[in-house]
């Protein structure tokens, strides 16, 4: 798990370099695609491990409330306007 987090500190360091690089470059183009390599260097490495440490835990999302269904048939109301 630890390897994992260093990994997130290496991706951020080098995202970070990326990005300050970024601001040296001469094109519109190329700075835009150099500061989103720079933030999938960072938050990549995250994603995997806090993912890592949730499956390792046990968690799991919780349910999602869903709005209650209708009986079959029934139609809302539509208003008095139509």
């Amino acid at each position: 798990m630890k390897a994992l987090w260093f990994l997130t500190i290496l991706g951020s360091t080098a995202g970070l370099g990326l990005l300050a690089l970024s601001f040296t470059m001469s094109g519109a183009p190329q700075q835009g695609a150099a500061a989103a390599m720079g933030a999938a260097f960072a938050v990549i490495p995250y994603v995997l491990s806090r993912a890592a440490e949730a499956i390792s835990k046990g968690d799991e999302p919780a349910p999602t409330r869903s709005a209650p269904a209708r009986p079959a048939g029934k139609v809302a109301d539509p208003g008095p306007g139509i």
